[in-house]
């Protein structure tokens, strides 16, 4: 039997150490081909973190022109266009502040919802000026910090706010209000990071996930994640024991803080003159899609979203009405289209984003649809709709 073992071993060590040379060397092509398209050494750490973050007095933000793969960041560091500080003319100047739904994970590049809603209220005759503020894993206590410390002197006559339920998990006002809180130490920046920092940290797993795997027929894409996703899940089943999914039903510290960030931007929109749209975040709750969620959301359980979904949800829409504020529900859009509209639990696929842009431009249309293309257009904000 050992001979037959030895024989078989013998038979395939070539075969072995043919994979194992072509891996290295598509290991070397990327890494030559990153620093050839990207300037990236390639002996440094190179993800997503490292090129598009870096670290402020206020916390992250986006790196002034960092690039990654498909993701481009403007001078600002913000995703889109070259932007002015100072508000063109008459001008209608939007804001969208969100995390990675916003920001734009899966679309291709220009075509995440605010670059498609900025093109059909153009298409409209709307003089409008859409920039996306938005950051991957940008929490609402850091969109808060942002727009108090660098984004309000942009001016804009319209932020849209897309709101964030598992944020406010296990939290309650004093944890959001600690400092601590916005600075995502978690982030690894490109200045924390050493040249050779990346030695010994395959690049060509990411390449494929990144970039390789999108691009690849949806059955084949749930084939090799599906799996990769059950997997991880388990593996943190067993690190965090109870801990994982403690977070079960919605508690009344967190609907204080989510309250409590609602009147930080409601507070803003008085200060800086803006009008506020409350955006109320489409899901796509299944099994697969949690297996995605909770690899960054592990301690929040299916039944503390369901929960979420029409709590935090409903005290949204009463403040809004209260305090004649805009609020788009976003549910309806995607509703019995998620597998074509969602690429997971929340964030898009091209055709979503299209859907998403769409939905708001209509709830925003009525608003300057009435003027001429002219200096005149902000004068539309004194007539604004206050519900949809």
């Amino acid at each position: 039997m050992r001979g037959l073992v030895m024989t078989w071993f013998e038979f395939v060590k070539p075969f072995l150490w043919a994979g194992l040379v072509f891996l290295l060397v598509l290991e070397a092509c990327t890494r030559l081909e990153q620093w050839w398209v990207y300037g990236v050494s390639p002996l440094r750490l190179y993800d997503y973190d490292v090129m598009l973050y870096t670290r402020t007095a206020v916390g992250i933000a986006g790196r002034p022109n960092a690039r990654y793969e498909k993701w481009t960041l403007n001078s600002l560091g913000m995703r889109g266009p070259e932007v002015a500080l100072k508000k063109p003319q008459g001008t209608v100047r939007i804001l969208c502040m969100g995390a990675s739904e916003t920001f734009g994970l899966h679309e291709t590049a220009d075509h995440e919802w605010p670059r498609r809603l900025e093109r059909h209220l153009r298409a409209s005759g709307i003089p409008v000026e859409v920039i996306n503020a938005s950051l991957v894993a940008m929490s609402p206590v850091l969109q808060v910090r942002h727009f108090e410390y660098a984004l309000r002197e942009f001016n804009p006559d319209t932020v849209l706010l897309m709101l964030n339920y598992p944020y406010f998990a296990g939290r309650d006002v004093p944890n959001i209000h600690d400092p601590k809180t916005a600075l995502h130490a978690w982030v690894r920046t490109e200045k924390e990071v050493g040249p050779f920092s990346g030695v010994l940290t395959p690049r060509l797993l990411r390449k494929v996930k990144d970039a390789v795997l999108p691009q690849l027929p949806e059955v084949i894409q749930t084939g090799v994640l599906t799996p990769l996703h059950q997997w991880q899940r388990m593996r943190q089943q067993v690190a965090l024991g109870p801990e994982y999914h403690k977070y079960k039903s919605v508690q009344p510290a967190e609907i204080a803080a989510y309250d409590d960030i609602l009147g930080r931007w409601m507070d803003l929109s008085v200060k800086f003159n803006f009008r506020l749209v409350l955006l109320d975040p489409a899901l796509w709750i299944t099994q697969d899609t949690l297996n995605v969620f909770h690899r960054s959301w592990p301690y929040v359980a299916e039944s503390w979203l369901v929960s979420a979904r029409t709590q935090l949800a409903e005290r949204a829409a009463q403040r809004a009405r209260g305090n004649a504020l805009t609020y788009v529900s976003l549910h309806g859009v995607v509703a019995g289209q998620e597998a074509r509209l969602m690429r997971d639990m929340v964030h898009f696929s091209d055709e979503g984003a299209e859907a998403i842009a769409l939905r708001i431009a209509d709830a925003l249309r009525p608003t300057w649809a009435h003027l001429p293309n002219t200096e005149d257009a902000t004068a539309a904000q004194a007539h604004a709709p206050q519900r949809f």
